[in-house]
């Protein structure tokens, strides 16, 4: 611009692009921090006591089949805590039953008489006969349990398969995005800014078009890390629900 080869304009332009970057940069690193903060108080840290947390982002997920999820869940602790559940309602609702009968009761003794001075030996058995009070108030309360505790074991289930829909859901949206901008929206991007790059250095685009194009470059990156950020938690998501294991880190820097 001081050369008057380029318009104040466009140098103005620039430089506007690059205060708002680094607004966007204070900002993560604000974020990064705060990030810090929370992963230290869950480790039970006042100050996070840990170095740089690094990491990859996988690029490619399969969903995984639909009957291996249905049988995943399961054996998932959602579901198996109310299968004990279950078995300690249907315990209640029987001894619930078995109240109503009483223990026998066996008495002993020696009774002496004494008009006569002479002694008898005395033995007996009592059986309290519930004709009155069968505990069926307790047992009706034991039976809407255990009905209350299949339902809530069923409503669960339903909860679960709702989850795993949606996260495979999720899983295949986020897959044919990153796929899109990694073999398709990236590569043009970068193929026109390196073009406008060589372009303006020999004086055929403005400054401006070489802005344009480095932030629609730009702009292309960052939605192809959102993409992969939205993949590998719908697929953190599904490999909860599917008791999968972690895979070893392979795929791209964040």
């Amino acid at each position: 611009a001081q050369a008057g080869e380029v318009s104040p304009i466009e140098a103005l332009r620039a430089e506007n692009d690059g205060d708002l970057a680094g607004i966007d940069l204070q900002n993560a690193r604000r974020e990064t921090a705060d990030a810090r903060l929370e992963l230290a108080r869950l480790l039970g840290q006042r100050e996070p006591l840990f170095g740089r947390a690094e990491g990859a982002l996988t690029e490619e997920a399969t969903p995984p089949d639909p009957a291996t999820v249905v049988d995943s869940l399961a054996a998932l602790p959602d579901v198996s805590r109310w299968d004990a559940e279950t078995r300690r309602l249907e315990s209640s609702l029987l001894l619930a039953r078995r109240s109503p009968w009483p223990d026998l009761t066996f008495t002993g003794g020696v009774r002496r008489y004494t008009t006569t001075g002479e002694k008898a030996y005395l033995a007996g058995v009592a059986l309290p006969l519930p004709l009155f009070d069968r505990n069926r108030g307790a047992v009706v309360e034991a039976s809407a349990l255990l009905d209350q505790g299949r339902l809530e074991r069923e409503a669960e289930e339903q909860r679960l398969l709702s989850a795993a829909a949606a996260a495979r859901r999720a899983l295949e949206q986020a897959g044919e995005e990153t796929r899109a901008l990694r073999e398709s929206v990236l590569p043009k991007a970068e193929e026109v800014f390196a073009a406008l790059t060589e372009g303006y250095q020999r004086g055929k685009f403005s400054l401006l078009d070489l802005l344009e194009a480095r932030r629609s470059m730009a702009a292309a990156r960052l939605k192809y890390v959102d993409a992969l950020v939205r993949l590998n938690v719908a697929k953190a998501d599904m490999d909860r629900l599917t008791a999968a294991d972690a895979e070893p880190d392979s795929g791209v820097d964040p």
